[in-house]
This record gives C-alpha cells, sequence and structure tokens, in this order.
C-alpha cells in the first residue's frame, strides 16, 4: 500500500508538472510574447516620434539662424575657473568675428552649464551654473565688442541643464555659443 501510494504521489506530481508545461507554452507564453512584440513597437513608434519633433525642432532654429558657432569653456576659458581666455581663444574668437560683422541681424551670446557644473574654486563668485554661464557669456561678448562688433546687436543669454553637444555629458555642456539671428 505504501508503494502505491508513492507511486500514486509521483503520477500526481509529474501530471501536475505536464499539465503546467502545456499551461505555460500554449496558454501563457504567446500572451507574454504579445506583450513584448507590442511593448517593443511601442518603444519604437516613440522614438520615431521623438525623432521627428528633433528634427522639426531643428529645422525650426536653423531656418531662424544665419550664423552659429559653438566654443567650449575648455577651448576659450582652458578650464581656469576665473574666466580668463587663453591665448589661443582669442584667435578663436577673432575669425568669427567677420561673420557676425557681414550679418546684420541680432548676435546672441548664450553661456550653456549644466547644473552643478561650477567647479568648487568658482563656487563663491558664481554661485549656481546660471550664473556662471551667464558671466561667460559675458566675458565673449564683452571681447566681441571690443573687436568691433556693434555692442547694441549683442544680447547675453543663459542656458541652464541643456543638452550636451558631445558625447560627454560633463563638459561638453559647458560651452559659449555665438548666433547671428535673422532681423
Amino acid at each position: 500500500m505504501k508503494s502505491f501510494i508513492s507511486s500514486f504521489g509521483w503520477i500526481m506530481f509529474l501530471a501536475l508538472a505536464v499539465g503546467f508545461l502545456l499551461f505555460y507554452n500554449f496558454a501563457y507564453a504567446p500572451r507574454a510574447d504579445r506583450i513584448v512584440r507590442q511593448q517593443n513597437e511601442i518603444n519604437m513608434w516613440i522614438g520615431q516620434l521623438q525623432q521627428v519633433n528633433d528634427s522639426i525642432k531643428r529645422v525650426g532654429t536653423e531656418r531662424d539662424t544665419l550664423f552659429s558657432v559653438s566654443y567650449s569653456f575648455d577651448e576659450l576659458f582652458g578650464g581656469a575657473t576665473d574666466l580668463k581666455f587663453v591665448p589661443s581663444a582669442d584667435s578663436l574668437l577673432r575669425t568669427c568675428v567677420t561673420s557676425l560683422q557681414s550679418y546684420a541681424g541680432p548676435v546672441e551670446v548664450i553661456g550653456h552649464a549644466g547644473i552643478g557644473q561650477v567647479p568648487l574654486a568658482a563656487r563663491t563668485r558664481y554661485p549656481g551654473g546660471w550664473d556662471y554661464a551667464a558671466a561667460a557669456a559675458g566675458v565673449v561678448a564683452t571681447r566681441l565688442a571690443a573687436w568691433g562688433v556693434a555692442p547694441d546687436r549683442i544680447r547675453v543669454l543663459s542656458l541652464l541643464g541643456s543638452r550636451a553637444t558631445g558625447p560627454a555629458p560633463g563638459t561638453a555642456s559647458q560651452r559659449v555659443e555665438i548666433v547671428v539671428r535673422h532681423k
């Protein structure tokens, strides 16, 4: 009798295991696979919409822009916290002055910095990234005005937490952008 109960127990266990495998393969797995496929398709369409959105924004700003150039803080200030130009920065900026003078639209000097990207040594002078970006843009705007760009055409802006243009999100987002817009 004991072997019969033991054998019956094993037979019941195997029957339950087979029943579970049949349920899993014919009822659950196809539904789960369909859900995964639908989620992948939804993610694909969301990605497509984001690309279209980005291209629409890019086209909109490109139509409005006559001239645009961007320099990282490292190119202009060499990583210094006091925002003093390095010698190579003068030659970089001088190359764009003739282009700026050839266009008649307003000149925007835009400082970009991320949240928390102010160097420790400069935090007493510039408490936030916005202040730091505005100061950097102001230094560039002052230099452009000194080299002959009409000061009444220059507008200084500061953007905080903007996206990086390069592959590294850290210092690539710290930049000064010079843009000439249509009138």
